[in-house]
Formats: C-alpha cells, structure tokens, sequence
C-alpha cells in the first residue's frame, strides 16, 4: 500500500497519540510492486502486490520496546502501542540510550516521479510490447521481465520529527536469442522516471552480440546505441568507483595501523595497503 506525505502523517499521529510512554517513535514502510514477464511474442505472467508494515518502539526511563504490525485498524494499533510499552518496562536500561529527534529540514526526495499510472501492469505490458516488436523486426525472439514500483518510508516521533521519503522506480530487462538459436544476448534499464525508459531502445541493444554477429546476419547494428551504454556503466561510474576505492583504502590503514603497532612498525602501514590492493587486483585477473 503506497501512502502519501500527508496519509502517512496522519496514520503516525493516530499511533502516537495513542502512546504513554515518554517518548514514541514510529516508522511506516510499504508500496506497491507490479512484475511482467513476457516470452515469444507474449506476456506470460504478471503479479502486482502491496504491503504495509509499521514498525512501533516505545521510551521508557531509558529502554526501548519495539513492535512490528502490519494492521492497521484502531483496535490493533492500540494493541502494538502497549505491547511495545509492556515491552519496553521489562527490558534494562541501555546505557547509550539517547533521546529521539525532534523536527528536521530535509531535501526533496530526487528518486520519486508522481506517475502511477506508468508503473502498473497495462503499462508495463505497453512497454514490453514495445521491445517485442523491435526484436521481431531484427529477426530475433524476445524474453524479458519488466517490473514498477512505487515505494515509501516514513519516520515520526513523539519529539515533533516526520521525514517521508518516496521512491518509483521502473527496469526492464530483454533477452533476444536468434531463431536458429545459435546466439543470445541481453540488455537492460533501470530509472526512477518511467517516462526516461525507452523499451525499443533497449530491445536493439540486447548485447555486443549484435556487433559482433548482428552485421552478418543481416541485422541492425545501432554503435551509438552501443556507445552510450559503455559511456554509462564505464566513464561515468568513475566517481563512484574512485570514492569506494579511496573508502577501501582508508579502512586497511586504519585496522593495519592497530595491527602494526604491535610490531613497532605504524610506518610500514602504506606498504602493506599497496600489497593488499595489488594483491587483490592480481587475484581478481586470475580468478576471471
């Protein structure tokens, strides 16, 4: 069950107002998730489910009693407040306990596109239809999975906080195998704009595949198409590779210098983070 900013608020007071404790908190997680998969020319299954789960921690002197419900009715969730303060008064006092947020500033969600109509199954069906019929004027038989989604968390305290951060989200996936089914390859796309999704486009990329044999077998080979996917999964994911490398870096020195110490030696530490880098890599080739 996907909830909006304001049914999500609504439903977070009701539990906390129900609350006796000193201090509440509550989290609200749930959406709804639709999945097609389609072979040869047609859709061959389809599912749609919805969830909601709330998650209930009662503060009392210092301990926190927790609940987790997915009713929502009055009767249940007057239930999962007490059981959560039953549970919080047996419980010991946590010595790091601290007390819960108050009210917050938080920045518009940037994974969320208000479009749920784009995200259902006739959608869905629109969009694999779409790759399938790319693939059959490249002579090609088409299998894949296209699946949509809108999602939600929110967060809400007895202190005055609520944060509720939205998320859509749309991929499909294509597999196209030669009719005398001497090749296959694959493509794909994920996005958080069902709009930004272009099934034909991904249905002539499939794989390299179609460089490599496409051309002979009379079918289309689009190497700016080809081009862009490169630039996306290489080039571009070059921050994100450089920070994890530098992440990686900085926690072998860290847990190294704790070990070397032992030893007197804190000055070797770049050393054997070079070694344990270079070690990895020259695994990694070989295992490939």
């Amino acid at each position: 069950m996907f909830l909006d900013a304001a049914a999500a608020q609504a439903l977070a007071d009701k539990i906390l107002s129900r609350s006796k404790a000193d201090a509440c908190a509550v989290k609200i997680d749930g959406g709804e998730d639709n999945s097609l998969r389609f072979a040869r020319g047609t859709a061959t299954t389809n599912l749609t489910t919805s969830d909601l789960r709330l998650h209930i921690s009662a503060h009392i002197g210092g301990r926190i009693g927790a609940v987790t419900t997915t009713q929502i009715d009055d009767d249940a969730l007057t239930a999962a407040v007490r059981r959560s303060e039953a549970l919080a008064a047996m419980l010991p006092v946590d010595p790091d306990y601290s007390p819960r947020t108050g009210p917050q500033a938080y920045e518009k969600p940037q994974r969320f596109h208000d479009q749920p109509d784009a995200l259902r199954l006739d959608a869905l069906a629109t969009k694999a239809a779409q790759a399938i019929a790319e693939s059959a004027q490249a002579g090609v038989d088409a299998f894949g999975c296209a699946n949509g989604a809108q999602r939600f968390e929110a967060l809400a305290t007895s202190a005055g906080l609520f944060a509720y951060e939205p998320r859509s989200e749309i991929d499909l996936s294509v597999t196209a195998r030669h009719r005398a089914d001497n090749w296959s390859g694959w493509a794909g796309a994920h996005d958080y704009d069902a709009t930004r999704l272009d099934a034909p486009a991904i249905a002539r990329l499939k794989s390299m595949g179609f460089i490599v044999v496409g051309r002979g077998r009379s079918q289309p080979v689009r190497i700016p198409a080809t081009f862009e996917r490169a630039m996306e999964v290489g080039i571009r994911a070059l921050p994100i590779v450089t920070m994890m490398s530098i992440t990686v870096g900085m926690m072998l020195a860290i847990q190294g210098i704790y070990s070397l110490r032992i030893f007197g030696a804190e000055d070797q530490v770049t050393i054997g983070v070079a070694f344990s880098v270079s070690r990895d890599r020259k695994s990694t080739r070989l295992n490939s």
